[in-house]
């Protein structure tokens, strides 16, 4: 409970309710203060926090007796009797109840309550009074009190909260009337005579706290400590304004990123406005032209209208009453006409079918990067912020082509299956068949060939001039290297799956596909043959690597498209595993092989239907393509002019043959 004592000559008087304890509903005595900021005396809080403290989900708590907000202690796990020791004491309400800081004068408080005024030379931090040499002596002769810490008077008005403050930790936590005199070596504690006597009986460690105190002294531990307590302090000040300047730059960015997508609006918005002038002016011209041609047209058409119509009436009188011989002179002249009128007639047709060609040369090509949907902040362990992970003002340009098969115009024996190009304009073949590689020159003569150790399957260019050849049935990738007009070894690696289909992502990656047990599967590995990522394609099972998988990225290494020929479906996915769509046809049977045009649009041979489908970025079919497209076409190539389109196919005498179309 609160007491209540004169400390001074001129103690400050309580004021109010701040200065009374809720619980006891006396003065304070060492107010400790709780994160609501209601302060309380220690024995009350402690005593109030053992009735009503309660554990909810391994987390122990107790309600404020005055405002009922729940408190969480800093070291909950500690013994209930600690906890009201683990809250700050209120250094302003205790130095208002020890009294007036600026008196330089105290008098012996037990002299007071005999109506003496003798000066005071000590102050006892646990009686909290001040005595003066009389009362000290005493005091230092009883039995109960010789133990209480004493301090000068000078030492007391220095920093009265302060002696409070120590004054605590000379009396023990669970025997409030007992002073720490032993310290426990055993169990590394400080100990009262009653503690040692009801718990730390059978420790043969213990010795007074006087000669452990100095021998830490002599340590120099406190020093030690505090420069470890100093250290925590600054660095927990430099994470807190690090972390308030983090917040600052990331406004700061976002700010920037906007300022950027305004900056793209304003040049897309420019685009679209100077397309509209041009396309209205372009118009308005084509129109004015047009209707200054028609109105001359009209007259020559109605003047050709005469003339057809004076021929006929010619023609059915010559051929009622005239005689052989002119009818066959008229004949021979209507006819030389009807040539002249059917070729008014094409001019006509050709003229009503003049229209505007809307020729747009550039566009933003991933146009979905102007649609801000993922904006994050993450922090790393130094506090720095993470860049956002886009950057508006790096837009690829591109020119606007159509892509469209005409009839084949070249063909090239024999046997050959795979397709490649290289930089240069070389065409690589694969000949899965007779185990080896060809190269041809770009007008499609044979320049040289390298003969494989086993049976290959599928391959890709990694580097400029550098092949990559799955053996699925080795589990194995042979690296070859064209070198002018010849094709020589470069090294061969393992794998730790089957790998059928490859693809290059970088110089030093490569996507795969393969199978194993009875699922498909595609990742990425190193050109060491470390795999980095792998995952399963969704679909049947399967029974064997029959028709297999196929792999091809676009442009911009994002995306990843695959084909699976038992499953009938394409599948195009995230490099980190993510499905954009899936494509399942009726019409599309056996997807054997893949090719990109500059719009991101996907070709996919189908080897059993016998065509090509043609698909958007987002999956959705444009058209399919049968004109000109032989039976069971196998692998596709775009070339790297642009203009030409390669594909070989399967005839019925098991012949390959490459087949070569120009592109519009």
């Amino acid at each position: 409970m609160a007491t209540s004592s004169g400390w001074g000559a001129r103690p400050i008087k309580p004021q109010g309710r701040d200065l009374i304890c809720p619980i006891c509903l006396d003065q304070l005595t060492i107010p400790r203060s709780l994160t609501c900021l209601h302060s309380f005396c220690t024995k009350c809080l402690s005593s109030y926090i053992s009735k009503t403290a309660t554990k909810v989900s391994g987390i122990h708590t107790f309600k404020c007796p005055v405002c009922q907000a729940v408190i969480r202690p800093p070291f909950g796990d500690n013994p209930l009797t600690s906890w009201a020791d683990q809250f700050p004491i209120d250094v302003l309400l205790a130095s208002m109840l020890i009294g007036d800081k600026s008196a330089t004068v105290k008098t012996c408080e037990p002299c007071s309550v005999q109506g003496k005024q003798l000066k005071a030379n000590y102050f006892c931090t646990v009686c909290k009074e001040c005595r003066c040499q009389t009362c000290y002596e005493h005091h230092q002769s009883s039995k109960l009190l010789k133990g209480h810490k004493i301090v000068t008077v000078e030492e007391f008005l220095s920093d009265p909260a302060m002696a409070v403050t120590i004054a605590e930790y000379l009396t023990c936590t669970d025997h409030v009337d007992k002073e720490y005199t032993v310290y426990c070596r055993d169990h590394g504690k400080v100990l009262c005579t009653t503690c040692l006597e009801e718990g730390h009986k059978g420790c043969t460690n213990c010795k007074d706290i006087i000669v452990h105190a100095k021998e830490i002294l002599k340590e120099q531990r406190p020093n030690k400590l505090l420069k470890k307590v100093k250290a925590l302090q600054e660095h927990i000040m430099d994470v807190s304004q690090r972390k308030r300047q983090n917040m600052l730059d990331f406004e700061d960015d976002i700010k920037k990123k906007l300022n950027e997508i305004s900056t793209v609006r304003q040049k897309i918005n420019a685009i679209i406005n100077d397309l509209e002038i041009r396309v209205t002016e372009k118009g308005k011209k084509v129109s004015e032209l047009q209707s200054t041609r028609t109105l001359k047209e009209d007259r020559h058409i109605q003047s050709v209208v005469a003339a057809v119509k004076n021929s006929c009436k010619q023609l059915e009188a010559i051929s009622k009453y005239g005689s052989e011989t002119q009818v066959c002179v008229v004949l021979q002249k209507m006819e030389d006409q009807l040539l002249a009128y059917q070729k008014r007639s094409t001019d006509f047709s050709e003229i009503l079918k003049i229209n505007i060609d809307l020729n747009i040369p550039d566009c933003i090509r991933e146009s979905s990067m102007l649609s801000v949907t993922d904006l994050s902040c993450k922090v790393l362990e130094n506090r720095q912020i993470i860049p956002l992970p886009y950057d508006l003002t790096q837009h690829c340009i591109v020119k606007v082509e159509e892509f469209k098969v005409h009839r084949p115009c070249i063909e090239i024996p024999p046997a050959y299956a795979a397709i490649d190009c290289l930089p240069d304009g070389k065409i690589v073949f694969l000949d899965m068949a007779n185990s080896r590689c060809c190269l041809y020159d770009s007008c499609y003569q044979y320049l040289s060939e390298y003969k494989l150790s086993s049976s290959p399957r599928r391959m890709a260019v990694v580097a400029r001039y550098e092949i990559a050849i799955s053996h699925p049935d080795q589990m194995k990738i042979h690296f070859l290297l064209v070198i002018g007009d010849n094709i020589t070894s470069k090294r061969i690696i393992s794998t730790t799956r089957w790998c059928t289909a490859l693809a290059s992502l970088s110089n030093k990656e490569l996507v795969f596909t393969g199978y194993d047990k009875d699922r498909y599967h595609w990742g990425i590995m190193t050109t060491d043959g470390q795999e980095k990522s792998c995952f399963y394609i969704p679909g049947h099972n399967i029974t064997s690597a029959t028709g297999g998988t196929n792999v091809i990225l676009n442009s911009l290494k994002t995306r990843v498209c695959i084909s699976c020929y038992l499953n009938n479906a394409v599948y195009c996915f995230s490099l980190d595993g993510i499905k954009y769509f899936e494509y399942v046809s009726d019409s599309l049977k056996g997807p054997a092989d893949m090719a990109i045009d500059l719009q991101e649009n996907l070709f996919v041979v189908g080897l059993e239907s016998s065509n090509i489908h043609e698909l958007a970025r987002d999956g959705s079919v444009l058209k399919v393509i049968t004109d000109g497209i032989p039976r069971f076409p196998v692998s596709i190539c775009l070339n790297t002019s642009g203009k030409q389109f390669l594909l070989t196919s399967v005839d019925d005498t098991n012949r390959d043959t490459c087949f070569v179309y120009q592109l519009k």
